[in-house]
């Protein structure tokens, strides 16, 4: 065997070794460790391959493109949000664990508003998170369809937050003043959710019939 064959060989064996260890789980969990240390601009598939040790062409085999990886990412951070609440004993309970829950995850990530607006999911994406959720709060005595509109404004709200105090444009003074510690996020969950039940005891099937589910708002 010539000597430059040789020289190649064991490289070319390790490089297919890590191929088969690797998993796209295992490459999205770079890519957001990536994301967390360094920002979104340097979560680019050559980074990721760096911190894999391996080549970056090779991270074809599991990712299309940057498009993709980003998508990949922020799907998974959206389900370990909800997968990490623990369980819960009323819808409320719930709902203030996810807004919680999403804070923390976007707090993490200075870059977030950007991936935010950059990502754009597939319907199918969207349907399989939205079914997450949807079994997720199928366990109260809720109308589904109520329940859907609920977590939506508790998205809404963290997620404006975040985008508000942490934008490029955003001044020095608006991150200083309206940027939110777990206190305040906790404060502006009990206040949304207050309202929300205002919103259902006006619409609550009589008196005599708790055990009913409560009718869907309009």
């Amino acid at each position: 065997m010539p000597n430059d064959v040789r020289l190649l060989y064991p490289r070319q064996l390790s490089t297919r070794a890590q191929l088969l260890k690797l998993t796209k789980e295992k490459i999205v969990d770079e890519a957001i460790a990536l994301l967390h240390e360094r920002g979104l601009k340097q979560v680019t598939l050559r980074n990721l391959a760096d911190r894999l040790d391996m080549k970056a062409p090779s991270l074809f085999w599991y990712i299309k493109n940057k498009d993709e990886l980003l998508c990949l990412i922020d799907e998974t951070i959206f389900r370990q949000c909800v997968e990490s609440i623990p369980t819960c004993g009323t819808w409320q309970e719930w709902m203030h664990a996810y807004g919680i829950s999403i804070w923390e995850a976007q707090s993490k990530a200075p870059d977030i508003p950007n991936l935010i607006t950059q990502v754009n999911l597939s319907d199918q994406t969207r349907e399989t998170l939205f079914e997450l959720i949807r079994d997720k709060l199928s366990v109260f005595e809720l109308d589904i369809k109520t329940a859907m509109k609920i977590q939506a404004s508790v998205q809404a709200l963290i997620t404006g937050w975040t985008v508000l105090t942490n934008a490029r444009h955003a001044e020095r003074r608006l991150k200083k003043e309206f940027s939110p510690n777990k206190e305040d996020v906790s404060s502006a969950m009990d206040v949304l959710i207050s309202g929300w039940e205002t919103k259902i005891q006006h619409h609550q099937a009589p008196l005599g019939s708790q055990s009913k589910p409560i009718k869907q708002l309009a």
